[in-house]
């Protein structure tokens, strides 16, 4: 990879995401196609149907100085949470039992269960390898990397929890599993970037708390997105949170004021059609939207906040991300 090392050197600004994904992507498929093993075809299949990237440019942000370098060990870094994310990808699909993944068959549903275990479980292992080659020190890099596994797997553990109660879980519980789930990994991944280039505690774990809030924006625009996105950007059939068991914020804010929500979810669960999609639609606008609106953009003031504390040069790229999903929140909303 010693390539890796001269990349692009953009003295005015940061890479776009889109310029990143495509230095970052030529790195990801250049590291598996190292691997020759059984579950290659599967792992590739996954990894070239694309992808955000959005986790690996965070760690970019959050590295870069004033020259906007890319380092060979802000690639390598940038692969931890992205393959992390890439493997909890795989076993969430089986445990939710979806078919499509990145508008492909999931590896489950195109090859078989067994298959998509054992590629989660050695993806698992690829990112064990890259840490390894990482030279620059990252204080606790081993712990925390696995204590956000350990988040991510709990926070799937009481979801899948609630899922086989059939009970509608509180607000307070359902952001947690957030911040377990999505928020941790993100949580990383400020925390890695920020990492490489200083090393003081504090700064530190305020960069967790700035990742922390970016995961937590970030699930609720996925889920307002599964409720009311164009099906050519999800790439999926509205609601289909609902079809796979998940129940998320706007459905938990909108059956806490309106008895009859949860029933409609249960009714359009087992029964799909426009009319009731169309009426929880309808009610997810008039029940959640202000709540939702009200409190990502209170996370958004304190996102912003925080990220100015720990000094991240990119101050604008970064901060121009979480106001960008913000917008796309309300104006899908309105």
């Amino acid at each position: 990879m010693s390539e890796t090392s001269q990349v692009r050197h953009a003295e005015a600004e940061a890479l776009s995401i889109d310029e990143f994904k495509e230095i970052f992507n030529h790195l990801l498929v250049k590291y598996l196609d190292h691997y020759i093993g059984e579950l290659r075809d599967p792992i590739m299949d996954l990894i070239e149907a694309g992808g955000k990237r959005l986790r690996p440019y965070l760690i970019y942000l959050c590295s870069s100085d004033r020259g906007f370098n890319i380092s060979e060990d802000t690639l390598l870094t940038g692969l931890v949470p992205e393959l992390i994310h890439t493997a909890s990808l795989v076993h969430d699909d089986i445990i939710d039992n979806a078919k499509i993944r990145r508008g492909r068959p999931t590896i489950h549903s195109k090859w078989n269960t067994r298959v998509a275990v054992l590629s989660g479980d050695l993806i698992f292992c690829l990112v064990l390898k890259i840490i390894g080659k990482i030279k620059t020190k990252i204080p606790s890099l081993i712990e925390e990397v696995v204590a956000t596994i350990e988040d991510m797997i709990e926070g799937q553990a009481i979801e899948d929890k609630l899922r086989h109660s059939g009970l509608m879980p509180e607000l307070a519980v359902l952001k947690n599993i957030n911040e377990l789930k999505t928020g941790s990994l993100f949580s990383l991944s400020f925390y890695l970037g920020t990492a490489l280039r200083i090393d003081k505690k504090d700064l530190l774990n305020k960069s967790k708390e700035a990742g922390r809030l970016f995961g937590l924006i970030f699930q609720i625009y996925d889920d307002v997105i599964d409720i009311f996105g164009k099906k050519e950007i999800i790439k999926k059939d509205h609601l289909n949170d609902i079809k796979e068991g998940s129940i998320t914020i706007p459905y938990v804010i909108a059956c806490h004021k309106n008895k009859g929500f949860y029933d409609l979810l249960q009714n359009y669960k087992d029964t799909p059609d426009p009319d009731l999609l169309h009426n929880i639609q309808e009610t997810i606008l008039k029940d959640s939207r202000d709540i939702i609106i009200s409190e990502t953009g209170q996370s958004v003031l304190k996102f912003k906040s925080i990220v100015k504390k720990i000094n991240v040069y990119p101050y604008n790229t970064l901060t121009n991300l979480i106001e960008n999903l913000y917008e796309k929140i309300k104006n899908t909303l309105s």
